[in-house]
């Protein structure tokens, strides 16, 4: 809809007369979109793990037509532009958000839980590797002795994705790394072995020729309901599954593009991520009938020894032994 509305418009005239060209709106159009759809992530990786945090930006940018005629174009790096992004009033996840870094797990299989890889983040990016790369290309005579895995190249910092990547926030208060990293011909794709002895197969995280932030650890939570209060005071209340994205241009010497009006140019995103209610169906009388009482006992210990946990978050931990 934004490429329709970004090119000149032709209106009928009345009388035979010349059609009436209309200038588009903006100079350019800037499409904002993720391809997941509703994704939901768990809060607590201490006690379960349903989804982990993933949530991607994909934008593309078109130049309307001039008024000179020159027509409109969809832009690459190349045509000097760099979109910048950042969620409204969402600027972090770890902590009082998502409890997932730092939180021991065994990934190597070796016993112990001690190694700075020994995280979340990492096991859930195990069975990911290229040969380099992260186009997904694999070079001809390549061995699996060639890989880079994903889990065992860095620890993960905080609030980064697993392509390194991080969160950031709109306004720009903070210093962030906020530009969209392109594409390229190929996209962002790794490599998983799969059954039956198969090997290499890619998978495709971002599509090619487009401006994209892949696997941001993003929470429903905005950053003004958290304040300095726990991750046990969290309520359902809270969530904002339909987080905003912010998209403003920068030109080739980082300068922000400007809108017609001369006010930066700037785009409006909604990027989807929500809870995975596991209470609903698991820590609750409905759902475990009179036999099975465990969880009440765990959602009791949650709420007598510490003051400052909810009912909701109570819920959310004894459904995860339920």
């Amino acid at each position: 809809m934004l490429l329709i509305a970004g090119v000149m418009a032709l209106a009928p005239a009345a009388g035979g007369a010349e059609p009436v060209v209309r200038r588009p709106l903006h100079p350019y159009a800037v499409l904002v979109h993720s391809e997941l759809g509703m994704h939901i992530t768990s809060f607590d990786f201490k006690y379960t793990a349903a989804l982990p945090p993933f949530n991607s930006v994909q934008v593309q940018v078109v130049r309307t037509e001039g008024d000179d005629g020159t027509p409109a174009k969809l832009l690459t790096p190349a045509d000097g532009v760099q979109p910048q992004f950042g969620f409204q009033s969402n600027s972090y996840s770890a902590g009082n958000k998502l409890a997932y870094w730092g939180i021991k797990f065994d990934v190597d299989r070796n016993g112990r839980r001690l190694d700075p890889l020994d995280q979340p983040p990492v096991e859930f990016v195990r069975p990911y590797y290229t040969y380099g790369t992260t186009d997904g290309v694999r070079p001809p005579k390549a061995t699996a002795g060639e890989r880079v895995y994903l889990w065992n190249t860095r620890a993960p910092d905080n609030d980064h994705g697993p392509t390194g990547q991080r969160i950031a926030g709109w306004p720009p208060i903070l210093a962030r790394d906020r530009a969209l990293p392109y594409t390229g011909a190929r996209g962002v794709r790794l490599f998983v072995d799969g059954e039956n002895g198969s090997t290499d197969l890619p998978i495709t995280l971002a599509p090619p020729n487009l401006w994209s932030a892949v696997g941001l650890p993003l929470t429903p939570y905005l950053d003004y309901s958290r304040g300095n209060k726990s991750l046990r005071s969290g309520q359902e209340v809270e969530y904002q599954p339909y987080q905003r994205v912010i998209i403003t241009l920068n030109d080739a010497a980082g300068k922000p593009v400007a809108d017609r009006d001369s006010t930066a140019l700037t785009a409006l995103g909604v990027i989807a991520v929500d809870a995975p209610a596991c209470d609903r169906c698991h820590g609750s009388a409905r759902a475990n009938g009179e036999r099975a009482k465990k969880w009440r006992d765990e959602a009791a210990y949650w709420l007598k020894t510490y003051g400052d946990a909810t009912e909701h978050f109570a819920a959310t931990e004894a459904a995860a032994i339920s």
